[in-house]
């Protein structure tokens, strides 16, 4: 009955053909806000435990949901909110990135099982996982080349970001960030796609790799960098310093720190609305979202009534630190 309940209030706001921002919260499911008036809109019971990572397929039929508890992904109906398959992963899902008909999700089996995470590749048109590549430990971050021919992953556990051939999954190389710093997180690629920026949360910095993924420079940050994001004109890199309660603003072209917005605590991860007019973060040790002005660098309000808010994205696509505007 809940899931009935969540599925016609849901449907009964229009969001299918909205402006729509999709928030996980780890101790609920999935809410929906307008994300013109940034007003909550619905719920969506996911059927599951724990749900983190989320992501919308390019084509907006689908939601997906990584959930860390039930070590699965949730498959719904983005138009009506309605479960259509729950897919089996892995202990510890976490993070899920689209391409195409195909899916990837990070988790992680137990240390006594070998210890390293995997990426299952899930085709989500046979709503299976179809391969499962091995990465380093605790893996965090996905992102792809801008060509698709590359899956980049972040391991926070041994200081590698991994990068692997599409559709193969075969390991193309490896790079080692413990000279620069540790624990890398979050990760995006350059606007001109000619490389990519990887947080280090605990070393307090970012790093930049060129197209040949050779590391090019380090920039400080304030404590704990995780996700990151650009503006839609390529001009400005915006960054969550998560233990610092701040979003951090830099010359997307020099790097060079122009602002601090104070947020939440512990905000992950955010996303542009599409309109480009707010950023929304969820800030998990805060319970709630900030919302924050990309034009003025000031924060805005903060929308109250969630747990432990984990991911946030918007539909149609827009820039954030789980995807990207196409």
């Amino acid at each position: 009955m809940k899931f009935r309940i969540a599925t016609a209030l849901f449907a009964l706001t229009g969001a299918a053909g909205a402006q729509t921002l999709y928030v996980t919260d780890q101790q609920g499911g999935v809410t929906t806000l307008d994300a013109k008036t940034l007003t909550i809109t619905g719920k969506i019971d996911i059927g599951a435990q724990g749900p983190r990572g989320i992501a919308v397929t390019h084509d907006g039929k689908l939601l997906l949901t990584a959930n860390q508890g039930s070590g699965d992904l949730s498959v719904i109906d983005r138009a009506s909110g309605r479960i259509l398959a729950h897919i089996q992963i892995g202990p510890s899902t976490e993070m899920v990135r689209v391409q195409g008909h195909t899916a990837y999700a990070t988790y992680e089996p137990p240390t006594d099982k070998g210890g390293l995470a995997h990426i299952a590749i899930v085709d989500l048109d046979q709503r299976r996982v179809i391969n499962s590549i091995p990465s380093g430990h605790e893996t965090e971050g996905l992102e792809f080349s801008p060509d698709g021919k590359y899956l980049l992953v972040t391991n926070e556990g041994d200081d590698t970001v991994s990068i692997y051939n599409l559709p193969a999954g075969t390991l193309a190389h490896s790079v080692k960030t413990a000279d620069f710093g540790t624990r890398p997180r979050g990760i995006k690629r350059l606007p001109d796609g000619n490389g990519y920026v990887v947080s280090l949360e605990f070393s307090d910095k970012f790093i930049v790799l060129d197209k040949h993924f050779t590391i090019t420079k380090t920039v400080p940050t304030a404590a704990s960098p995780y996700g990151l994001a650009f503006s839609p004109d390529g001009a400005k890199l915006f960054v969550a310093a998560a233990k610092a309660g701040l979003i951090q603003v830099f010359d997307a072209r020099t790097y060079a720190h122009l602002a601090d917005i104070k947020v939440g605590k512990r905000c992950w991860h955010f996303s542009f609305t599409p309109d480009n007019q707010h950023i929304v973060a969820a800030c998990g040790r805060s319970g709630a979202l900030s919302v924050v002005d990309p034009i003025t660098l000031k924060p805005q309000q903060t929308i109250e009534g969630f747990k432990i808010p984990w991911g946030v994205v918007a539909y149609p696509a827009a820039n954030g630190t789980l995807d990207t505007a196409r």
